[in-house]
């Protein structure tokens, strides 16, 4: 803009050159003519009116007054400049720095500084009034250095046109290309400093222009209606601080206009839009301004609205309001108004590049930024980018920003690399960062951070039919701060994904000391997620690559990480759960899917309707979660998940605590009348598929009947509704269960039986397809049937059957199968049986062949990418080669001091490891039928693999 200002001047300049120079100067005694100093206009208005068309119009310092009834006039073509001393030879010469070059509006010069008084302004005229009466823009007028000051329109408008209640310091039909000028102690009801009307105006600039001090009507200080290519670049924009009626600027059908580089300061409005509002308006660019210290009644800062009756056929992008580089800083949406730095109603926006920092609303709805809109139809688009938003703070919804939609309208909207840090939502208010409603919209959040966000649900919330993408962000501290507010649901995120909602996607995110507690009368929980679903659909829900640590809901809030309340489909793939805790059920994820409602159906048969849901989570870990009731990993109610290829290691319950020291499912329960007597509970038929689990080290609780030091079951039974249903069946292969004492790895949770008719233990059916390990025998009640399982006499510990189960190489534990020699010491390796729900890779990737690991993990066996070791520059030797019983390897590389080899057959089966040290090595296979085997050597990390034939 400093380029921009000097073309400018130098155009300027260049004009002086050329162009004829009248000369005013109010001190001058000559011949009042013009054509010098010495004999220079006294009469500025008479100058103006004589200057030919094309001519400089030089002003020299001093006050000079409109005529008694009207304003100075410019009709043609003209280059007024200010700022001169007297005496100056060239246009660059002014200085309207030292040189004060004022055109005033008092008559009488009676007006009081500083303070508006209606009676002292009745005299005062408008300043200056510019037309261009062509029917598109034939000319342009210059004005530079000088100050307008004390125009006045002291009638306030009623009815009729606006025209003469508008413009008191400058009023323009005309284009204009305007610099260095001050607007001060102006008054009028539209537009007190500024006023532009009409396309004859179309292309004006304006450029380091200062309004402060002016006494803005209910129209604002600079009114700007039915023209486009409007700029106003290097300008600055001061309130007094004190109450007026309305803010700075009024855009009202505009189109493409910029406002760069301004600076808006200490304005207070009794109106929306303190610095700018802008109605029924396209292509507006704020760039690279601040606004600082500005209230008013909503959008305080900047106030975007397009009516209903605003043209709705044209291209629809976001950037048709475009905010970047701004800075917004100490706004205040005073009363119940909403959006302390931006507004934006019926309108597309675009953020880029800014921080809005401690905006608050002083009793309302979003914070510093809100959206509303209710049109029977409309589809609204909000990208946001590289922007921060901080210590803002709101009461009831949005701490730092609110959307609602309504009525058939919807909002798209992307944040990408966007910070939210200690905003706040008081009152036990939503979103304490981002609060998003409406049916129909959809919200992406990506690349972006959430810290210490304080209110009642969620630093994150939508609400809705709508659907919800969060990827690579980071929710930290969340839900609570200093301040007492803590959050009920959903510490860092929340979703009320309603029926019809296309679903949540949670991918590559953390979420990290998330924080609720118990609210009275509400379902609490959920440290860092709470998400309620659909009641006759399930809603879609996908969560994957993502990290869950040290999040709580104190308490008796449940779930530590995640509570899910009522109908999802679930997809959970390749999550970690850490040291997430919970005062009520589940250390790190608690479902409850509860009885939606009752018909009563022909014949007064009552049918109790649930909530679909269905889950399934795969190749995750669950390590040092703990809750206080049941369920130190997962508690579920009248649902189960599936489980494939997951870690659950030293989660538990509470020395008071019940049941599942990692998990518990608990069935559909019995329900009673208000007499104590058994009434229908429906219909509930669970099945859990657990395939390739790894459990190790969890504890049960420490109350008396607490069951199942790794998987608790609860479903009572009763014999007097025949038409309920309800039952719970586990499908177990080639799952490990590993405790280091004695235990029951899967026990029954016996139901109470006071009531008549009430089985403590009801229809549970466990079926295992093979493969798994128990370190000892289970409860007497748990059948496993005939099928190949390994059920052990708690002899061998996790220390003989994984690589590190005590995390002393890591901060989690790795249960990965360790290599024993023999390999037969570890039951776990190639001891799963094949089948067709076995899955191709195992949690670290690697593929499973036909002899599977037992558990979560599969040792790397895999030869194909392997370089053979003849390939290598490894000193080593094998022979003989064909063999009868052993092979020598001779190791002579000297930089190789430790290997181990793993031998398999052709089948890709595992049939001996052993590790070496030495230079002369013995690897036997007196064991091993005759064929051909495979060499599968580790050295120095890298893999080398070797044939070798056994006679």
């Amino acid at each position: 803009m400093k380029q921009l200002l000097l073309f400018a001047c130098l155009s300027i300049f260049t004009l002086g050159l050329h162009a004829q120079v009248v000369y005013v100067d109010i001190d001058a005694t000559g011949t009042a003519d013009g054509s010098s100093w010495a004999n220079a206009y006294t009469d500025l208005n008479l100058a103006l009116l004589d200057a030919p068309a094309g001519a400089e119009v030089w002003i020299a310092e001093g006050v000079y007054v409109t005529p008694d009834s009207t304003s100075f006039f410019i009709d043609k073509a003209l280059t007024v400049l200010g700022g001169f001393l007297g005496n100056e030879t060239m246009a660059s010469q002014a200085d309207p720095s030292k040189n004060f070059t004022v055109l005033s509006g008092d008559v009488l010069g009676n007006d009081p500084v500083g303070a508006y008084d209606s009676l002292a302004y009745s005299d005062n005229n408008r300043v200056l009034f510019v037309t261009d009466t062509n029917e598109v823009s034939a000319y342009t007028v210059t004005l530079d250095g000088f100050t307008i000051a004390n125009g006045g329109i002291a009638a306030n408008f009623a009815t009729g046109s606006l025209t003469p209640f508008a413009g008191a310091g400058l009023l323009s039909f005309a284009k204009i290309d305007a610099s260095r000028l001050v607007f001060r102690a102006n008054r009028a009801s539209f537009g007190a400093a500024i006023t532009s009307l009409f396309e004859t105006a179309n292309g004006s600039r304006y450029d380091n222009i200062t309004v402060e001090g002016n006494f803005a009507g209910p129209n604002r200080q600079v009114y700007l209606r039915l023209l486009d290519d409007v700029q106003f670049t290097n300008s600055t924009f001061r309130g007094s601080g004190a109450l007026q009626p309305s803010g700075m600027f009024w855009l009202i059908n505009t189109n493409d206009i910029v406002i760069e580089d301004c600076s808006f300061k200490s304005i207070v409005a009794g109106a929306s839009g303190g610095g700018i509002r802008a109605d029924d308006t396209d292509d507006v660019t704020i760039r690279g301004c601040s606004f600082d210290s500005i209230t008013a009644t909503t959008g305080s800062a900047v106030f975007f609205i397009n009516f209903a009756t605003f043209v709705t056929d044209r291209e629809r992008t976001a950037d048709d309001h475009w905010v970047d580089n701004c800075t917004f800083t100490n706004c205040v949406a005073s009363g119940t108004g909403r959006g302390a730095a931006i507004r934006f109603d019926f309108s597309n926006l675009k953020v880029t590049n800014s921080t809005i920092d401690n905006c608050i609303t002083q009793q309302g709805i979003g914070g510093a930024m809100y959206f509303q809109s209710s049109n029977p139809t409309g589809d609204f688009l909000f990208e946001m980018s590289d922007t921060e938003w901080t210590n803002n703070k709101d009461v009831g919804a949005g701490g730092a920003i609110c959307i609602l939609t309504f009525g058939g309208t919807s909002l798209e909207t992307t944040m990408d690399n966007v910070t939210f840090a200690n905003n706040v939502s008081e009152d036990d208010g939503s979103g304490a960062g981002v609060y998003y409603q409406g049916d129909g919209n959809k919200l992406t959040v990506m690349n972006s951070e959430f810290t210490d966000n304080s209110g009642g649900f969620g630093a994150l919330m939508i609400r809705g039919a709508s659907e919800m993408v969060v990827r690579n962000t980071t929710f930290t501290g969340n839900g609570s701060l200093d301040n007492a507010i803590t959050g009920k649901q959903g510490g860092a995120l929340v979703a009320y994904a309603f029926d019809g909602s296309p679903g949540v996607t949670i991918d590559s995110c953390s979420f990290v000391e998330g924080q609720t507690t118990q609210l009275a009368g509400l379902l609490s929980g959920g440290g860092a997620m709470y998400l309620l679903g659909g009641d006759v659909s399930a809603t879609p829900l996908t969560i994957t690559n993502s990290n869950f640590e040290g999040n709580s809901s104190s308490e008796t809030a449940s779930g530590g990480a995640i509570l899910m309340v009522s109908g999802f489909d679930v997809t959970m793939d390749n999550n970690r759960f850490s040291g997430n805790s919970a005062g009520g059920d589940g250390g790190a994820i608690n479902v409850i899917v509860r009885e939606e409602n009752r018909d009563t159906l022909e014949g007064g048969v009552v049918q109790v309707n649930f909530p679909p849901f269905s889950g399934s989570i795969a190749n995750s870990e669950f390590y040092f979660n703990s809750t206080a009731t049941q369920g130190g990993a997962i508690s579920t109610q009248a649902s189960v998940f599936d489980l494939t290829n997951n870690v659950f290691a030293d989660n538990s319950v509470g020395a008071d605590g019940a049941s599942g020291g990692a998990i518990i499912f608990n069935g559909n329960g019995t329900s009673e009348d208000e007499d104590g007597n058994l009434i229908t509970s429906g219909s509930v038929k669970l099945t859990s598929t657990m395939v390739h689990n790894t459990f190790y080290r969890n504890a049960k609780g420490g109350a008396e009947g607490a069951v199942g030091e790794h998987i608790a079951i609860f479903q009572p039974g009763q014999t007097v509704i025949t038409t309920d249903t309800n039952f719970t069946k586990l499908i177990l292969l080639n799952n490990a269960f590993v405790l280091d004492e004695e235990g029951s790895s899967i026990e029954y949770e016996p139901a109470g039986t006071a009531v008549a008719g009430t089985l403590a233990i009801g229809d549970i059916e466990i079926e295992s397809l093979g493969g798994n390990y128990f370190s000892g025998p289970n409860d007497e009640l748990v059948d496993l049937g005939m099928a190949a399982d390994i059920i052990g006499d708690f002899d061998l510990e996790g220390s003989a059957l994984f690589q590190d189960p005590d995390a002393d190489d890591s901060d989690d534990p790795n249960l990965t199968p360790l290599l024993t020699d023999p390999l037969e010491d570890n039951p776990l390796i190639s001891g799963g049986v094949l089948d067709p729900l076995v899955p191709a890779t195992g949690n670290n990737g690697n593929p499973r062949g036909e002899f599977p690991e037992i558990g979560a993990y599969e040792l790397d066996w895999a030869l194909t990418s392997v370089r053979p070791i003849e390939q290598s520059d490894l000193k080593m030797s094998f022979f003989p080669n064909p063999t009868v019983d052993v092979v020598n390897i001779q190791n002579n590389d000297a930089n190789v001091t430790e290997f181990t080899v793993m031998v398999s057959d052709q089948s890709g089966r595992v049939v001996k490891a052993t590790q070496f040290n030495r230079s002369n090595n013995r690897l036997s296979l007196v064991s091993l039928p005759s064929g051909v085997y495979n060499l599968h050597l580790t050295v120095n990390g890298q893999q080398y693999s070797k044939q070798i034939v056994k006679q």
